[in-house]
């Protein structure tokens, strides 16, 4: 009677940490979504307002190093780091391909990344 009682109770602990386990997953993986699906959406936006932060077809003219003065960079830079940390995103920026490479057409940045780059901008800046 005494084994059977001990039975039991191993039985329910096992039961338990089963359970707890199976509960702790599930609730991990259902926050794990719908964190992704939150960051997914501030992406989107972001990406969305892009064309409306930088100016008027900034992406359909020829580009070169040339292109873009210093200080137009230096204004890019400073309205999509403004939207940016509005959006609580790290870094927004876009990128055009040419001759096989890519390079940032616009991108925000810190203070601390305009120092680390030599004071210059990121306008035509080689992403590698």
């Amino acid at each position: 009677m005494h084994i059977k009682k001990e039975k039991n109770i191993y039985l329910a602990a096992l039961l338990y940490i089963a359970w707890v386990i199976s509960f702790s997953l599930v609730n991990y993986y259902q926050a794990k979504i719908e964190l992704l699906s939150t960051l997914d959406e501030q992406l989107k936006s972001a990406a969305l307002a892009i064309p409306y932060i930088l100016p008027d077809g900034f992406h359909h003219k020829d580009m070169s190093k040339e292109s873009v003065s210093g200080e137009e960079d230096r204004l890019l830079l400073a309205k999509l780091h403004d939207y940016a940390q509005k959006s609580n995103i790290y870094y927004l920026y876009s990128m055009i391909m040419q001759n096989g490479k890519i390079y940032f057409s616009s991108a925000s940045a810190t203070e601390q990344d305009l120092i680390d780059n030599g004071g210059k901008g990121f306008y035509f800046y080689h992403y590698y």
